[in-house]
């Protein structure tokens, strides 16, 4: 907007910091409204390590973060849609930033689409009939946004005195709406068109030369007619202090300045004043730094906060990252809160005087020229909610169990998010086109995880208390123990096998080495409750796969993507609720709790041998059981809920077997497992638009087509009758030929089983080193052929590697968000 346009100007990045010694924390401490509060010290190791979340939790506390110990996430609200005087003598009558999103291009430089509005369209706060502030309330409250921070813009000129942009803050006193605590944010600086691509124009007289287009002036309190100001404006804020929703700490009425100033300092004093007659006990005041907080970030070098003129007058400081440094990065957890088992108590008392601030995303194309435009991340939607997601974490992580340590007191505990709808520079938690409702999905699931689960969890494969007792994975779907980039929490099975791979000798690249041995000897993992976990699971999965047979679809030409375009905009993904087979989702089939947890795909069966269902290790003559699918679990609601009505439905088929292999023919079974896959995507609305079956075994297109091929798909199927070459780059290269034409909104779905080793192996570790395909997998099935002894009569000279090999790689997959499942 106009007023926070210069709110990134790279010249605002503060790269010098100070180190705050212990004799100052002593001296500062002693006043309540200096910088250095009792609340809060600094973080004065300017050598500390930076260590992500996701591999390795903080070890603090062994108690779990009760709700009073969260700090309160707060959004920025922008005000600035709505008609307003100065916008309209600047920009044109009736301006507002909608036409800057309204006439901005479809995509940005980079081919992503820009954001736009979906449920709560393009609003009118000042509206008073209408209902959206209300919803706007609604949406936090169920989400758990706390509060909002609502940008404020007061000036002391002759010209505009007082408010403005203020419609909607004098509504909410009027009507209470949005029903949500809140306290003001005050936008002190001067507006400055920056703007290069806007819905309005100015005229050439109305265009200053240097581009000032609103000044910012503060009196000065010692002079009587500066002092007059003050207090009116002081008037006008203490209306808002004294509501109810209004934001207090340890009684102090919260208000947060923007961006330092230093001749704002004589102003807040005297509200201070102000309010300690208004019957408060003094104010909060917040001043913002446009940089990542210091102890949240590893990407630059931390020296402390640079003390300027007014320091002493902040309770606490705001990070407001610049996307300039922030592109493709995520806070992470400092090593001083994260290290293991350690003695030190006084490792718990590391405290910051520094408020996380946290951007949601980034894309101000719509103000600015089309090649000029700040872009927050190169790697498409995904990976944007991803970043969010790790920096949620993180902060919320730190605030809870770094600074509180399970405390129920945190008054002062926030994480500022920019933004709640600062739509024209893509920083929006609302509901969108392209993230729907994934930013407030987050915050939910991130407090949700923090009050469930010990503020000790650990990485991924490690137990969060007793692994001994089971609580590894008491619940797949609150539980945090393995946060990786898209949050993949590990079935206890699952961990326990990947911390004895070793010990069960499955780094050995040899084919006497048994894989069913945990299945049929109780004493290979003695001790554990493991034998009896996985053996549960195995029944439970004959009751789920009956419930996938007796699903019914919504129709024989049922097709999700469909739907989702003709959903109500309020509502875009309750068709997802129609692909629940049973009301109490999945978990109800696996009372053992045996099932893995991604955030990005649902849940996932555990990685277990003998890479195929566990009926084999029973019977390894049974050749049914060899190729029998029911092994695998996919979770549909979950999968349907990250789509898109743009989505495309894609399967790329590497080894396209549309008939058995000679040999086998007796197996009994309907069909052979790709196109079994097909008709179970099928079933649950998931009709693919493109499907590329690569084989190198020449095969008539004319049997292809008459005799191996469902009429159903022949309209999406290619078939590509040559080799894969694992070359990158190369034509024969399905992953750069086909895979890169696809978006990340897209849902992709890879199966690799070539028989070759040396063309498989270079194009799965291909995928997994190159983000920008890897994220746009969703599911993945790989017959990966190493040696172990149950299927070395049947995979014979195609053997390479250890078991080991093959539990470490998909694991990998799975923790970058890919459901990675073994292919039979």
């Amino acid at each position: 907007v106009v007023p926070l346009e210069t709110m990134y100007d790279a010249t605002l990045l503060m790269r010098t910091r100070w180190y705050v010694l212990g004799s100052l924390v002593l001296l500062w401490s002693l006043t309540s409204h200096k910088l250095l509060s009792l609340h809060r010290q600094q973080n004065i190791n300017n050598d500390e390590e930076h260590v992500s979340v996701a591999s390795s939790p903080g070890k603090v506390s062994h108690n779990s973060a009760p709700d009073g110990a969260l700090p309160r996430v707060i959004a920025l609200y922008f005000p600035q849609f709505h008609p307003d005087p100065i916008n309209d003598r600047l920009w044109g009558a009736n301006f507002t930033d909608w036409d800057s999103l309204r006439n901005a291009p479809k995509l940005n430089r980079l081919g992503y689409p820009i954001p736009r509005p979906t449920e709560l369209g393009y609003y009118d706060l000042s509206d008073e009939t209408s209902d959206v502030r209300r919803k706007q309330g609604e949406l936090a409250r169920e989400y758990g946004v706390d509060a909002f921070a609502y940008h404020h813009y007061w000036f002391y000129d002759e010209e505009h005195p007082g408010p403005n942009l203020h419609k909607p803050l004098e509504l909410m006193l009027l009507d209470g709406e949005p029903d949500v605590p809140f306290c003001l944010h005050w936008a002190a600086m001067k507006w400055v068109n920056n703007w290069q691509s806007s819905g309005g124009k100015t005229s050439e007289q109305q265009q200053p030369k240097d581009g000032v287009l609103q000044l910012q002036y503060f009196p000065d309190p010692n002079e009587a007619e500066g002092r007059s100001r003050i207090e009116e404006h002081y008037k006008w804020l203490r209306r808002f202090f004294h509501h109810k929703n209004y934001i207090k700490v340890d009684g102090q009425p919260l208000f947060m300045l923007y961006q330092k100033k230093p001749m704002a300092a004589p102003v807040l004093e005297e509200f201070r004043r102000l309010a300690i007659e208004d019957g408060f006990s003094g104010m909060y005041f917040t001043v913002g730094l446009t940089r990542p907080h210091g102890d949240l970030q590893s990407f630059f070098p931390f020296r402390g906060i640079q003390r300027f003129k007014g320091f002493d007058t902040y309770n606490a400081t705001v990070a407001y990252p610049n996307p300039a440094d922030w592109s493709n990065r995520s806070l992470t957890v400092p090593k001083w809160c994260a290290k293991e088992n350690t003695k030190d108590s006084s490792i718990n008392q590391r405290q910051s005087t520094e408020i996380p601030g946290i951007i949601v995303s980034f894309d101000n194309t719509p103000r600015r020229s089309f090649e000029d435009a700040r872009i927050l991340s190169d790697k498409g939607s995904k990976a944007v909610v991803a970043t969010f997601r790790e920096s949620l974490k993180a902060a919320m992580h730190y605030e809870s169990c770094c600074l509180h340590s399970g405390s129920a007191q945190n008054d002062d505990g926030f994480i500022i998010v920019n933004a709640w709808n600062e739509w024209a520079e893509g920083m929006m938690l609302e509901p969108s086109d392209v993230y729907g409702r994934q930013f407030l999905e987050t915050v939910r699931e991130i407090k949700e995880e923090i009050v469930t689960v010990n503020c000790e969890s650990s990485r991924s494969g490690e137990q969060s208390s007793s692994i001994e007792g089971k609580e590894y994975n008491s619940d797949p779907l609150s539980a945090t123990d393995a946060i990786s980039l898209y949050h993949y929490k590990p079935a206890f099975v699952e961990a326990r096998i990947m911390e004895k791979l070793i010990e069960l000798g499955w780094n050995q690249a040899n084919r006497k080495v048994s894989g069913c041995s945990i299945w049929t000897t109780e004493e290979a993992m003695a001790g554990t409750g493991f034998y009896s976990d996985l053996n549960s699971f195995r029944a439970e999965l004959k009751a789920y796969h009956q419930a996938i047979e007796d699903y019914r679809p919504l129709g024989s030409d049922f097709n999700i993507i469909k739907a989702l375009r003709t959903s109500p905009p309020n509502e875009p993904h309750k068709i997802c609720d129609n692909l629940r087979i049973h009301p109490s989702g999945l978990g109800h089939f696996f009372p053992s709790k045996q099932l893995s947890f991604s955030h990005r795909v649902g849940y996932i069966e555990p990685l277990t041998t003998p890479m195929r269902h566990p009926d084999f290790c029973f019977n390894t003559s049974d050749r049914t059981a060899l190729m029998d699918m029911r092994y695998m679990v996919h979770d549909f609601e979950h999968m349907c809920r990250n789509l898109q009505p743009t989505s495309r439905l894609v399967l790329i088929d590497l080894g396209a077997s549309l008939s058995y292999h000679d040999g086998e023919q007796e197996v009994d079974a309907d069909e052979p497992p790709i196109l079994y896959l097909l008709r179970l995507y099928q079933k649950f609305g998931f009709r693919f638009d493109h499907i590329y079956g690569y084989e190198v075994t020449f095969k008539e297109p004319k049997d292809v087509y008459e005799n191996l091929l469902p009429i159903e798909w022949m309209p999406a199927y290619h078939w590509i009758n040559v080799g894969v070459s694992a070359k990158k780059g190369h034509a024969r290269n399905p992953l750069d030929s086909i895979l890169r034409s696809y978006e990340e909104n897209d849902f992709v779905v890879l199966k690799i089983d070539i028989d070759s080793s040396d063309v498989e192996l270079p194009l799965v570790h291909q995928l997994l080193e190159d983000d920008s395909l890897l994220r746009r997998v969703d599911q993945l099935y790989f017959e990966h052929h190493v040696k172990f002894k149950e299927m070395a009569p049947i995979w014979r000279s195609a053997m390479k590697g250890s078991l080991k090999d093959t539990f470490d790689l998909f694991y990998q997959f799975r923790e970058k968000g890919v459901a990675a499942h073994f292919w039979p």
